[in-house]
């Protein structure tokens, strides 16, 4: 797009972003609508906040992290006992 910034992301950026949505927004977004129905939007997301957290960690530890905290959301979100109607709601 002519006049806009890019950001180029590297595969060590990707799968660092990849763990703070994990950890800070997609089981924190599933929980919101059952917390607060449609009477609150969402917080804002930061894209860029895995950039301090990941400072200093390889691509292996990076890789390592990302598969501890999916599977963490995936028990948390299986213990959330979602619905056919949860699953509907509005956030």
């Amino acid at each position: 797009m002519p006049g806009s910034r890019r950001t180029r992301w590297s595969s060590f950026d990707v799968v660092a972003h990849l763990i703070e949505a994990e950890e800070t927004n997609w089981i924190p977004r599933a929980r919101h609508p059952i917390a607060h129905g449609e009477s609150a939007g969402f917080p804002p997301f930061d894209r860029f906040g895995f950039r301090e957290r990941s400072t200093g960690m390889r691509v292996a530890g990076i890789l390592d992290a990302f598969k501890e905290a999916r599977a963490r959301s995936l028990l948390e979100l299986e213990d959330l006992g979602l619905t056919r109607e949860d699953l509907e709601r509005r956030g």
